[in-house]
């Protein structure tokens, strides 16, 4: 399975580290998030390759992939502007034309989750888009989920005064049905969030990440991920 990793945000409520540092090369631990992410995408030869956008300093992130020991699987493509995230997907439709299914993913989150399993249960499941979830301790700023059989059915974005915490965690395994609806539609510039998964609500299946994640956005987040992260940073 090929996966498109987004990595062209720029990093705004991190300033001042990322005016000069992309949010993906943010280190957890001494270790910079796109290296996390390789290692869990590559883990078990479960994927064939990695598209990683690329807008803000982008300059950085391909001078990181091309030292990387798994270079060779991927995908470095710099974009001449934002495009947000299903505009992305349109933009480099050409990687993965001939895919049914492709992994899909913010690479600005910290995430420690089972992929072959991951990958299995959206096999396993007979819906267009398998979106993985988490427990936030911050509802306020994030797209909470309401539930039904395992089904996402609706989700309320960054709303105050939500009574769950089970939110979108931004990975998702999406089908060529959503692909195709994507790279179809007239506006390049689609965000995957507000256009695409209202378009496909209830006909997502929800798959719960147990063991950990975090959205690294802001200082508070990613300082707690530095010590939060320390038991799954050697597995």
């Amino acid at each position: 399975m090929i996966c498109l990793l987004l990595s062209a945000g720029q990093g705004k409520r991190l300033r001042p580290l990322t005016l000069t540092t992309p949010k993906a090369l943010v280190e957890i631990n001494g270790r910079p998030l796109l290296d996390i992410w390789l290692e869990r995408l590559f883990d078990h030869d479960l994927c064939s390759a990695v598209i990683i956008n690329a807008f803000h300093l982008s300059d950085q992130i391909k001078e990181f992939i091309d030292q990387h020991h798994y270079k060779n699987r991927v995908h470095f493509v710099k974009e001449n502007q934002l495009y947000n995230t299903a505009g992305s997907v349109k933009q480099h439709h050409a990687y993965y034309e001939n895919e049914e299914s492709i992994i899909l993913a913010h690479g600005d989150n910290l995430s420690y989750f089972d992929l072959k399993d991951f990958i299995s249960y959206h096999q396993q499941h007979d819906y267009p888009i398998t979106m993985m979830s988490f427990k936030t301790d911050d509802p306020a700023n994030c797209g909470i989920l309401d539930i039904d059989n395992d089904i996402v059915i609706n989700m309320y974005e960054k709303q105050q005064n939500i009574n769950s915490n089970i939110a979108n965690a931004a990975i998702y395994i999406i089908r060529r049905e959503v692909i195709d609806y994507i790279v179809q539609h007239d506006n390049d510039l689609l965000d995957f969030s507000c256009d695409v998964l209202p378009i496909f609500m209830k006909r997502i299946a929800h798959y719960p990440n147990i063991f950990y994640h975090r959205d690294i956005g802001n200082k508070k987040s990613l300082d707690l991920a530095q010590t939060e992260w320390i038991p799954y940073a050697t597995k």
